[in-house]
């Protein structure tokens, strides 16, 4: 079950990364506020949360994820100047 735990994990934290290159390619983001507001307070609600369990699968998709948001948000802030 750990390798299975590992995959989603993986895969969850994967999947921001498309986003994020057409972000680096294009200069903005896709993503409404709406989405990325929302994402990012599920995001580090559930990392507090997990802290205590330190079950690494999910901690590891919650860093990356929060890292990747970080990133399109500073995109989404760079458009509307």
């Amino acid at each position: 079950m750990n390798e299975i735990g590992w995959l989603g994990g993986i895969c969850m934290a994967l999947c921001a990364i498309p986003e994020v290159v057409e972000c680096l390619r294009k200069g903005r983001t896709g993503c409404s506020w709406g989405l990325l507001i929302l994402w990012s307070i599920g995001e580090v609600c559930l990392l507090l949360v997990e802290l205590q369990d330190l079950y690494m699968p999910r901690l590891f998709n919650y860093v990356i994820n929060i890292c990747c948001l970080s990133y399109l948000i500073w995109c989404k802030l760079k458009e509307g100047r």
